[in-house]
């Protein structure tokens, strides 16, 4: 249709649609508008009466203006990148975002997210991969990853976490974490090609374990030879003991290594080994040994106690040669 003059009313095309060019005023809007067709400066414009629009981040469920529907909203789960992009937001942005929840990056594209920039899927935290709500919870879909030259591998400042199997073809380090571990973990031990005498018939501490093989956490103490469960260390743990006693007379009788809990009278272990009857006397060496588990609570303490007994002679500890570990206090947490 054609104007050939002013008018205050004008009919529309048969097919009901109305091509004009040049400016149109109008009280109110009812259909898609592409901002390709907007060109120029533009006023302030109100979107009070701007129906059948997208609402941003969602398409509303109906376009009737006065439904409810009209005023909620939905969005695609997937945005596909078939092509080749870019992320390369203003300096002044604190980052890129999207409400799809899982970013599709098809065969032969490339996403590519510039230095400095980043990029945000489900912003709305809709996807299900996280808190509904909580936003940034999305995915990435593809198949590899690398440096934005596409000749490296890419830079993650914060780390990773990955749930699931990594393969890797080699690994390089500056450090490295692995958990969970048995520790704290130690071994005390006497360092002595020597013997020493200790009272009959009496519970004595042994304090000759003065030596260590390990102790990560630096819990044992070879001042006072004691073990003392870390902070944030609660758990489950084993320990191991040995005591070599011997006789000068070959009078010894009985042997008797516990575990001390706390310092006081609490036994939390015990072996003991019965090696002859009161009226014999054919036992010289005896080499006793414990092994058991314990719940232990940060702070807690583990002493040896060694209790020996002869009927006629001296009670003594002894080490074979320097070097060799006949007495011992060991211990490690466990893993669960």
């Amino acid at each position: 249709m054609a104007l050939t003059r002013a008018t205050d009313k004008i009919i529309a095309n048969a097919d009901g649609n109305l091509n004009l060019s040049g400016i149109v005023t109008a009280s109110s809007f009812d259909g898609s508008l592409a901002a390709s067709k907007l060109t120029g400066a533009l006023p302030a414009i109100s979107g009070e009466n701007l129906t059948n629009l997208p609402a941003g981040l969602g398409t509303a469920l109906s376009t009737v203006q006065t439904s409810p529907l009209n005023k909620l909203y939905y969005t695609d789960r997937i945005l596909s990148i078939g092509s080749t992009v870019t992320i390369d937001h203003p300096a002044s942005a604190t980052g890129a975002y999207t409400q799809y929840a899982d970013i599709l990056v098809e065969d032969n594209a490339d996403l590519i997210v510039a230095d400095g920039d980043d990029l945000i899927p489900d912003i709305l935290g809709l996807g299900g991969n996280g808190t509904t709500g909580a936003g940034g919870a999305g995915r990435l879909l593809v198949d590899n990853i690398v440096n934005r030259s596409g000749t490296g591998a890419p830079t993650l400042p914060n780390g990773a976490v990955v749930t699931g199997v990594v393969t890797a073809t080699s690994y390089q380090a500056t450090t490295f974490q692995k958990t969970p571990t048995n520790t704290p973990a130690f071994f005390a031990y006497w360092n002595a090609n020597n013997s020493m005498t200790i009272a009959n018939q009496t519970d004595v501490k042994a304090t000759w374990l003065t030596a260590e093989m390990f102790d990560t956490d630096n819990a044992y103490n070879t001042s006072n030879q004691t073990f003392t469960v870390p902070a944030g260390k609660d758990g489950v743990y084993v320990f191991n003991a040995g005591v070599q006693m011997y006789s000068n007379g070959n009078s010894l009788r009985s042997v008797v290594i516990r575990l001390r809990k706390n310092g006081s009278g609490t036994w939390v272990a015990s072996n003991y080994s019965q090696i002859m009857e009161s009226s014999e006397n054919r036992m010289r060496h005896h080499q006793a040994h414990l092994f058991t588990m314990l719940n232990l609570a940060a702070g807690d303490t583990i002493e040896l106690i060694c209790y020996g007994q002869v009927l006629n002679n001296s009670l003594y500890i002894s080490n074979d040669a320097s070097g060799v570990k006949s007495n011992f206090l060991s211990g490690y947490k466990l893993i669960f």
